[in-house]
């Protein structure tokens, strides 16, 4: 099967996410298990983990962390203002696989923003 010339990073929350996105919504129903299952996937540049993925996420790490907020909080002034990588590794784990498989006979489709 065909792999393509890109890394995935697959980002899941941890507790201070959760908290601040029950705070940030005022909503009590709002449970771990709803925010772990959907973890955002990320496709990146092609890498060699052992020696990319440091460099991987510190050059992306902002751009997930605001696509992971705005997934459950479209308001960004509720935003946390700290956004540093340190909280980011604080709120979220990552996992980066070079492995991607296209399992689909097609081209790719891009949204235009």
């Amino acid at each position: 099967m065909p792999t393509i010339n890109r890394s995935v990073a697959i980002v899941s929350p941890k507790r201070p996410f959760f908290d601040w996105c029950r705070e940030a919504l005022k909503d009590a129903e709002l449970t771990f298990d709803d925010l772990m299952a959907t973890p955002g996937v990320y496709l990146l540049p092609d890498c060699e983990l052992e020696i990319d993925k440091p460099r991987y996420l510190d050059q992306y790490f902002d751009l997930i962390f605001e696509e992971e907020l705005a997934a459950w909080v479209a308001d960004d002034s509720l935003w946390p203002a700290d956004r540093r990588f340190k909280v980011f590794c604080e709120w979220f784990n990552v996992h980066l696989s070079s492995m991607v498989v296209d399992l689909v006979d097609g081209p790719l489709d891009h949204d235009e923003e």
